[in-house]
């Protein structure tokens, strides 16, 4: 789902296996399990955010807008 100017911003969603259910950016990685996707900064986002959540029930962590593979 992409929203904002230019629908420039997207949800993405993924299960707490990492499997990706939704992401707009990469429609070819839907269906697949990715914990090592990394942002611009080599930070492995998904694999941070899936652990923040079982250590916390929740927060915020930031990746940079330039994903690589």
């Amino acid at each position: 789902m992409r929203f904002g100017e230019k629908k420039a911003n997207y949800f993405f969603v993924f299960d707490i296996d990492g499997l990706i259910w939704v992401y707009p950016n990469q429609p070819d990685i839907v269906g697949k399990i990715h914990m090592n996707l990394t942002d611009a900064d080599g930070k492995t986002y998904i694999k941070e955010i899936i652990e923040t959540a079982r250590r916390k029930g929740q927060g915020f962590i930031h990746a940079d807008q330039h994903f690589s593979r």
